[in-house]
């Protein structure tokens, strides 16, 4: 298809204005974009495989929505056994579990009554310095899961990645996730469960926190699979784009070298399928 072009191209002299015109785009029917017919095929491929990789990120995404809904359950219950005990009811309600297994109030949760396990509930946009502190201390299970609520919170907010209409930088990199999406990934990577002791007589708080950071890191494996799928098709594309250019410039020259009477006909100058060849 590019051959054929740039041979009409080159020996329509330059004048003919409709055979200057490129051949007609082809509609992708995964993205439903317009492309250029002899980028079409590797495009299809490229966004085939990127079409996966969002879904991914996508499945990743709502398995964080769900497990967040269990974060939610665990909370309420602590917050309702914790309203009894202030106020010297009877135990009698449903106690804090996760997948079966207990969570049991700490002591000195009983003692820290200006806790506001509502607020945790507020979607926030990060850690921030207070929350990112380490666990060196025995802490209350409700504080815990306070902590794996902003957790999963940051991981849900990271965005999913995409090029951006102005994404090459001064340095070439490509940018396609915004500098807010970039911490909140640094935070989850960087993310550290309470320490052993912590936790040794909480089995179902321990399988909580464990299965809160396996659902969050498994949202940024997925982001930066699509990721880097989504840089290496750009990549490509700019590539085949500058060749193409290439071509059409050279087919262009050879026109006007045509129409000067220095050659009799295209087939004496073969630049441009050497070109195609190499590329």
């Amino acid at each position: 298809m590019l051959a054929s072009y740039l041979t009409r191209l080159a020996e329509s002299g330059g004048d003919d204005l409709q055979t200057r015109e490129p051949p007609a785009p082809v509609l992708c029917r995964i993205c439903e974009r317009q492309i250029s017919p002899w980028w079409f095929e590797k495009h299809t491929d490229l966004c085939l495989q990127e079409h996966r990789a969002e879904m991914d990120v996508q499945m990743a995404q709502e398995n964080l929505t769900e497990h967040r809904h269990a974060i939610v359950r665990v909370l309420d219950a602590l917050e309702a056994r914790k309203s009894r005990s202030m106020t010297g009811e009877q135990q009698t309600g449903p106690m804090a579990e996760y997948k079966g297994m207990p969570i049991g109030p700490a002591p000195s949760a009983q003692s820290s009554p200006g806790t506001s396990l509502a607020r945790s509930r507020e979607r926030t946009g990060g850690f921030g310095h207070a929350r990112a502190r380490s666990f060196a201390v025995r802490r209350p299970q409700a504080r815990i899961v306070e902590l794996l609520m902003d957790l999963c919170d940051t991981a849900i907010e990271i965005s999913t990645p995409a090029m951006k209409e102005i994404s090459q930088q001064d340095d070439g990199d490509l940018r396609t996730q915004s500098p807010q999406s970039e911490s909140r990934i640094s935070q989850v990577l960087q993310w550290q469960s309470p320490s052993t002791n912590t936790l040794e007589q909480e089995q179902g708080l321990a399988l909580l926190c464990s299965d809160t950071e396996k659902v969050a890191k498994l949202k940024v494996d997925a982001v930066f699979r699509h990721r880097r799928i989504i840089e290496y098709a750009e990549r490509i594309r700019i590539e085949m784009a500058v060749l193409v250019q290439d071509c059409i410039d050279e087919a262009m020259r050879k026109a006007a070298r045509i129409a000067a009477g220095r050659l009799s006909d295209s087939t004496e100058d073969e630049t441009e399928e050497d070109i195609l060849e190499e590329g």
